[in-house]
């Protein structure tokens, strides 16, 4: 299996009727924007518990932010749906409760309570502290104003010393002249080569202005970090001993600007470990031993992923066999990812084999699918030959 580079964005979402303010759902998307148009009816694509016109359109409440995989938002986003059952909280911390109900058939049947705003922020703040996330570089971001407050009232109620997670409200302020990108045709109705439209950012502030690629910022951090270790005679700044053996594969770079400090990946992490809790694994954060910077531990392994696993765009192309024999190549369409919906109940213990199964379809294996006249065809061949092979058995035998 070849590693898979980080994504850019990936996050868990929270939507709200906006014609029953009681009716929520979570969720989890790269895509923000386009994946509320799919709850929406405005492209292909969606859940079912969206789908009724009785609650559309829906809004987009806050965001979770910072996964570094997909795996990753499904296990916040299961226990999310499911605080009641999740073995990330503890039993004695639980603030939903699940309800036993027995059936006609005398079974017993544990159900989720249904939760409201007070109580999907209550868990959320919850999970953000809890031990399997609390190291995780999530953020929230709220994009409507009434709940931001009722955030704000639970969090005064909190007692103790708790993680300082990154909170802010992103408020829609503007809406630029040019319109949005128009939903694609359906998926019979494309053509070959052609690639869906994206939904760009189109405001400024709310999830119209959310930046979900941060290209630019990425691409000079491992423009820089090429640059640096084109000079076979770098060193580290920790330890002096070069990156020749593994050609820059372990090295991470600073990202701050006219700070050009170099160091293994290990010998940093040692570094910012000193200064974090005992007995931790993995660094959140730290200082640059050189510039002095608060820096992310997440902004440098994303760094070092994209510049070592990034793979090139190379246009995929399709062989169809003609009527007259001869392969015609055509451009085909690259395939687009699908979010994930709330019908997807992953549970903790089965996230491990959704990732092994993640990667398997992330491998490139591709599959060559046969028209039915021509496997129609080939059949035909396969029993005259089979007949012709019997008739020349019996005469043999006459």
């Amino acid at each position: 299996m070849e590693p898979v580079e980080i994504p850019a964005f990936y996050c868990v979402y929270l939507l709200r009727s906006t014609i029953n303010p009681r009716a929520f759902y979570i969720g989890s998307t790269p895509d923000p924007r386009r994946r509320l148009a799919q709850h929406n009816g405005e492209r292909i694509g969606g859940a079912v518990r969206t789908s009724r016109p009785s609650l559309r359109p829906w809004e987009m409440t806050c965001i979770v932010s910072g996964f570094t995989s997909s795996v990753a938002a499904l296990q916040f986003e299961w226990a999310w749906q499911n605080p009641d059952r999740t073995s990330k909280i503890k039993d004695s911390q639980r603030i939903s409760k699940s309800i036993r109900k027995t059936t006609k058939l005398g079974r017993t049947k544990i159900v989720t309570p249904r939760m409201g705003a007070k109580a999907l922020l209550a868990n959320l703040h919850l999970l953000l502290h809890v031990p399997a996330f609390v190291r995780w570089p999530l953020s929230v971001r709220f994009f409507v104003e009434d709940l931001y407050p009722v955030w704000q009232a639970y969090c005064r109620t909190i007692s103790g010393p708790l993680k300082a997670i990154e909170v802010t409200l992103d408020l829609r302020k503007s809406e630029q002249s040019r319109r949005s990108p128009s939903p694609p045709p359906p998926l019979g109705r494309r053509r070959a080569g052609s690639h869906s439209k994206k939904y760009l950012p189109t405001g400024e502030g709310g999830l119209q202005g959310l930046e979900i690629t941060n290209d630019h910022y990425l691409d000079r951090h491992v423009q820089k970090s090429r640059d640096l270790l084109r000079d076979e005679d770098i060193k580290c700044g920790l330890c002096a001993q070069g990156f020749v053996h593994d050609g820059g594969a372990t090295a991470v770079v600073c990202p701050h600007a006219f700070c050009n400090h170099v160091a293994h990946l290990q010998c940093l992490s040692r570094v910012f470990l000193e200064t974090d809790v005992q007995y931790a694994v993995l660094p959140t954060e730290g200082v640059c031993p050189e510039c002095r910077k608060p820096t992310k531990w997440v902004d440098l392994v994303r760094e070092l992923s994209s510049r070592t696993r990034r793979k090139s765009e190379v246009v995929k192309t399709k062989k169809s066999i003609g009527a007259a024999g001869t392969v015609a190549g055509e451009e085909g369409e690259e395939g687009e990812a699908e979010d994930a919906d709330m019908e997807l109940m992953l549970s903790d213990s089965d996230a491990g084999f959704y990732e092994i199964i993640s990667q398997i379809s992330d491998s490139g294996s591709s599959l060559s699918v046969t028209d039915s006249d021509s496997a129609a065809s080939v059949h035909s061949l396969g029993s005259a030959g089979k007949s012709k092979k019997k008739k020349s058995k019996k005469n043999r035998r006459t």
